[in-house]
Formats: C-alpha cells, sequence, structure tokens
C-alpha cells in the first residue's frame, strides 16, 4: 500500500450509494432480480423467455 493511503482518512474510497445494484447468489436469483427489476423499470415490459440455441443433426453426439 502506498504511504499515503495508510492512514484511513486519505485512503482512497467510492460511495457507490447512489448507484443501482444488483445483488445476487445464483444465475437464475440473477436472473429473477434482472427481470423483476427491467419490468419495474420500463412500463409494460415483457421479456421473452430463454431461447436455446438450434443444434443441427450432424452437430450432435
Amino acid at each position: 500500500m502506498k504511504k499515503e493511503f495508510e492512514k484511513e482518512d486519505t485512503r482512497p474510497h467510492f460511495d457507490v450509494k447512489q448507484q443501482s445494484m444488483v445483488i445476487w447468489t445464483t444465475h437464475e436469483n440473477l436472473k429473477s432480480k434482472l427481470v423483476n427489476r427491467i419490468k419495474g423499470t420500463v412500463e409494460g415490459a415483457t421479456v421473452r423467455e430463454e431461447r436455446k440455441p438450434k443444434v443441427d443433426a450432424k452437430d450432435e453426439v
């Protein structure tokens, strides 16, 4: 640590209180929270179901 940052009052800090954050624990939890955030933010927003990529028969094992 640099000398000028050794004292607590001179350490750099970031104020994130005004930032929009999503705290999540699992991928499904994140997805759910993001969907809810989008629906709550964008009036009349609809979210399509996740699409699975098409697999060609030649690509299947």
